[in-house]
């Protein structure tokens, strides 16, 4: 929970609205309930005014996908939508207002119209070049056990 107390840390001294525009959520994803419950009541005495949420991998899987999958708050286990707005108020609460309906994202309502940055458009250059050659050395070195010499 180091990690916790240091986005508690970090939050109440306003790095996240600075460097980021606004709060970060901290998204815990945990192969039990039970772990997930340890983990919101450790959260719970560290920041009881704090948010965050927690997921299994089967209850974060859903047939529209992760984004509409079920989270529940570390705080007080409510249901919890990842497509929230959470906008940070004066005295550095944190309010929440709902973002996009899942019925709305269904029907399409949504339209990404945004284009890449030639920094994003560089970094994926860059990630498929580096797994380009990945696959080259895997392709070399199943190429090179095929052709041991077997004549010895």
């Amino acid at each position: 929970m180091e990690k916790a107390e240091k986005y508690r840390d970090l939050h109440t001294a306003g790095i996240y609205s600075v460097t980021l525009g606004g709060p970060v959520l901290p998204v815990f994803l945990v192969q039990t309930a039970r772990r997930a419950a340890q983990i919101a009541r450790e959260f719970q005495d560290l920041w009881p005014s704090g948010w965050g949420v927690a997921a299994t991998p089967i209850s974060a899987n859903s047939r529209d996908g992760v984004l509409w999958g079920k989270y529940l708050t570390l705080t007080n286990s409510e249901a919890f939508s990842l497509l929230t707005n959470m906008v940070v108020d004066r005295q550095g609460r944190v309010q929440f207002f709902p973002t996009l309906s899942r019925e709305a994202w269904r029907q399409g309502e949504v339209a990404l119209n945004w284009q890449r940055t030639a920094q994003q458009e560089h970094g994926q250059a860059g990630g498929n070049e580096r797994a380009r050659r990945a696959q080259a050395r895997k392709n070399g070195a199943a190429g090179a056990a095929g052709t041991a010499r077997t004549d010895e």
